[in-house]
């Protein structure tokens, strides 16, 4: 599956567009203070680097994928955390102490596999759907699901260990791409974000951090933060991407066990509201290169510089590269000039010469940063379809969708498909597995 551009790689991409041949940049002395960039050549890094699925058999099932992101651990968690309460809550078995936790697994287990199921293929009504023993015959009653549904949501720890899962299974390739989603709410809710930019402009905000895999060019999660106004720990841009050097750090390790000694780290990629000064400094320092739109409040003495360049150019965009040669600035007027891009980065290899100079930076940007929107185009489709009261579960329904995004990244990738299977399809393929897994014959 090729991109919307319909080439697979930037360098496809660059050469289809200036019909030019792919170079391989090297770096050269280092100039004055923000020197404006006319002539010469910009290199995207880490050409060379792959995302794939990582510590899954030859001949994998779709189970087995489901598994290795829902672990036991998981499903542990969950149920010590939603059985410690009121006893009527859950189904009896779920708060039966004498019960073995591989039969509360099971049970956990076949809720996922019906609420599954119902995600893709569900009819008008939750009530039109039952009984599913139509569908399964050891699928469980509607009582025990609406208890399931309304009460079973993944919390802060339960989503702690996915996002370890989701990296746990992916190697992480050439960019880390982070970006948020808003996901409407309008009931009462300590989390609940006006943000006035955005459609809808009331909901809650998740961080997300995507990759994008080699093969498919399916999008796939790797981590997610929520905003919580709830939480003793505020998020900050710098928390932020120090997460993203947590991940690299880890993807860094799995390569070194695997005798990969070079594996440089990802391009980190994200829009304007998450660059700021001490985080660009944070990932100077660990050498991790980044391309980041960024807002010109922030850091405005180098916006400055760039715009003063810009002025009375034909071209409505300007590049500038700073003294250390790490650093290039890019600002970008759009239509009429009365909004201009501004992007950060230290991703490009710059190479002097006689060429005139093309605007990478900005190709890069674009490219690279629709992986958490095609991310949030694919989920949007794949919420739960039914209504479903409470905060938490708004919350869960977003954790939910992107757990079973992934298992269809991983999938696709896995088997190498080349048409993504319909969406009913596949919520009835693995709702199948599941169950079959619970109660062999």
């Amino acid at each position: 599956m090729k991109r919307k551009s319909g080439h697979d790689t930037f360098e496809e991409y660059v050469e289809a567009k200036y019909n030019r041949p792919r170079t391989e940049g090297k770096r050269t002395t280092r100039a004055p203070i923000f020197e404006l960039l006319n002539k010469g050549t910009l290199t995207l890094k880490n050409n060379a680097q792959t995302c794939a699925p990582l510590g899954f058999p030859r001949h994998v099932t779709l189970y087995h994928v489901f598994r290795a992101l829902v672990t036991d651990s998981f499903l542990d968690v969950l149920i010590d955390i939603h059985t410690r309460g009121d006893v009527n809550l859950l189904p009896p078995t779920m708060h039966a102490q004498e019960q073995p936790s591989s039969s509360k697994h099971r049970m956990a287990l076949t809720y996922f596999a019906q609420r599954i199921y119902l995600t893709g293929n569900g009819t008008n009504t939750l009530e039109d759907n039952f009984p599913m023993k139509r569908w399964h015959e050891r699928a469980m009653n509607q009582k025990f699901f609406n208890m399931f549904i309304a009460h079973f949501f993944i919390e802060d720890s339960a989503l702690t260990l996915l996002n370890q899962a989701y990296r746990a299974h992916i190697s992480l390739g050439r960019v880390l791409v982070i970006d948020e989603k808003l996901k409407r709410f309008t009931g009462a809710s300590p989390n609940k974000r006006f943000v006035p930019n955005k459609k809808p402009k009331m909901g809650h905000w998740i961080t997300e951090m995507t990759v994008v895999c080699d093969k498919t060019k399916l999008p796939y999660m790797v981590h997610q933060i929520p905003f919580r106004n709830d939480s003793d720990e505020k998020v900050t841009m710098l928390g932020i991407f120090r997460s993203c050097l947590e991940i690299v750090a880890e993807d860094k390790q799995r390569a070194s066990s695997l005798n990969d000694i070079g594996h440089p780290p990802p391009i980190i990629v994200s829009d304007a509201y998450y660059l700021d000064g001490a985080s660009a400094d944070a990932l100077t320092a660990a050498g991790v290169p980044y391309l980041c739109s960024v807002n010109p409040t922030r850091m405005a003495s180098t916006w400055k510089q760039c715009d003063k360049a810009l002025e009375g150019r034909e071209l409505d965009w300007v590049i500038m590269k700073n003294a250390s040669g790490h650093e290039i600035a890019m600002v970008e007027a759009s239509v009429g000039k009365k909004k201009k891009n501004h992007v950060l980065t230290t991703a490009f290899n710059y190479r002097p010469g006689d060429s005139e100079l093309n605007n990478l930076v900005s190709d890069a940007y674009g490219y690279y940063f629709n992986a958490c929107d095609r991310y949030n185009h694919f989920l949007a489709r794949r919420y739960w379809p039914y209504r479903r009261p409470g905060w938490e579960n708004s919350y869960d329904d977003f954790y939910f969708s992107a757990l079973l995004m992934n298992v269809y990244t991983l999938w696709h990738e896995l088997c190498n498909l080349n048409r993504c299977i319909p969406w009913d399809n596949f919520t009835a393929m693995l709702a199948a597995s599941i169950i079959e897994a619970q109660y062999p014959e």
